[in-house]
């Protein structure tokens, strides 16, 4: 990030690898749990519903309101921690980190 601010980057081109990645890790559970919904495991309200005596269309329909709500809410939790982590670690008027407001991991690094 440093390298890339060094060279002439804006703040948010020299962000772009390490936000994606950040995406990536947080976005990876709720996509795996969007991609199994009704033909892996039939989740518990459509279960409920289908034993209810609703139309398992209406009841998928259902479901995947429900999945897709908490799935955009992921994206907006994501989003907004991402920001507000880059405003409080980056100076964007003198274009370079805030390393008073960085702190280190304990342990090993661990690559995502």
């Amino acid at each position: 990030l440093e390298l890339r601010l060094a060279l002439g980057a804006s703040l948010w081109e020299a962000l772009v690898p390490s936000v994606r990645s950040s995406f990536i890790a947080g976005l990876t559970p709720s996509l795996n749990q969007l991609s199994v919904a009704g033909l892996v495991a039939i989740p518990g309200m459509m279960t409920g519903q289908i034993l209810g005596g609703q139309k398992p269309a209406a009841a998928a329909m259902y479901q995947l309101s429900v999945l897709y709500l908490l799935n955009v809410t992921a994206v907006s939790s994501l989003s907004l921690s991402t920001f507000l982590a880059v405003r409080a670690g980056a100076d964007t008027r003198h274009h370079r980190l805030r390393p008073h407001r960085l702190t280190k991991r304990k342990g090993p690094k661990v690559d995502v």
